[in-house]
C-alpha cells in the first residue's frame, strides 16, 4: 500500500484543514440516528446497508471494523478486518506524535494499512456498531492519506444484519460454536474432579451371595 499523500508540509497542512472540515460533517453521522442518506449535505460519503450489503465478498471492496477487538470478535461483517479508531494515531512512549496533524508517519501509515490486505484500488466501507463515532474515525484516517474511495456504512452493522438475513444466521452459527465449546470444556472439567480414581476402585467390593447355603 502506498499512500497517496506524498507531499510537503505546506500541502499537507491545506489538506488538513480540508479534512477537518468533512470531518466536522461526518462526525455527526453516528451519533445521529439511522435515516435515508438524502438527509445530509454530503450523501455521496454514505452508503447505504442495501448498497453494501451486495458488496460483500467482492475483492475490490474491503469492510472497516472501528471498533474495539472485543466489539468485534462479538460479531462482524464477513471478510471484514479490524482497525480500531482509537488505535490509529500513533505517538512515541512521550506521547508524541511526531508527524502531526497526520494520524501517523506515511510509511507508518503505510505499513498498518498493507498488513490489513487493503490496497490502493479498493474501496474502504468504514463500519461500527452506530454506538459512537468509530466509523467516522476509519473514515477520516483515510481520507487524511488520500484515499481516493472512502465510505461510511449508514446504520452501521445493525442495517447489514437487518438487510442479510445470512448475516445474521452466520453470527448465531458462530454462538452455537462457541457456546458448544464451552459445553466441551465444563464437561472435561466436570469429569476431572467426579471420576472414581484407581485407588478408590481398587477398595472396592461387590458383595456377592454364590456359593451360600441357606
Amino acid at each position: 500500500y502506498q499512500c497517496t499523500l506524498r507531499v510537503d508540509l505546506q500541502k499537507k497542512g491545506a489538506r488538513m484543514n480540508r479534512w477537518l472540515k468533512s470531518l466536522c460533517v461526518v462526525a455527526s453521522l453516528s451519533a445521529s440516528s439511522v435515516m435515508a442518506a438524502d438527509g445530509y449535505v454530503n450523501k455521496d460519503i454514505l452508503i447505504s446497508a442495501d448498497e453494501a450489503v451486495k458488496l460483500i465478498g467482492n475483492p475490490k471492496v474491503m469492510f472497516v471494523s472501528g471498533d474495539n477487538e472485543d466489539i468485534y470478535k462479538l460479531g462482524h461483517i464477513k471478510g471484514s478486518v479490524e482497525m480500531y479508531a482509537h488505535h490509529l494515531h500513533h505517538s512515541d512512549i512521550d506521547g508524541e506524535m511526531h508527524c502531526a496533524p497526520l494520524y501517523r508517519c506515511i510509511d507508518d501509515a503505510e505499513e498498518l494499512i498493507g498488513k490489513k490486505g487493503i490496497s490502493n484500488d479498493m474501496t474502504i466501507i468504514a463500519y461500527d456498531d452506530f454506538k459512537g463515532p468509530n466509523a467516522t474515525g476509519v473514515y477520516s484516517f483515510f481520507d487524511s492519506y488520500g484515499h481516493k474511495n472512502v465510505k461510511v456504512l449508514n446504520g452501521g452493522r445493525a442495517a447489514i444484519m437487518a438487510a442479510d438475513p445470512a448475516q445474521k444466521e452466520y453470527d448465531t452459527l458462530n454462538k452455537d460454536l462457541k457456546a458448544a465449546k464451552k459445553d466441551s470444556k465444563d464437561a472435561k472439567d466436570c469429569l476431572l474432579y467426579t471420576s472414581p480414581s484407581p485407588r478408590d476402585q481398587r477398595g472396592t467390593r461387590m458383595p456377592s451371595s454364590a456359593g451360600k447355603k441357606k
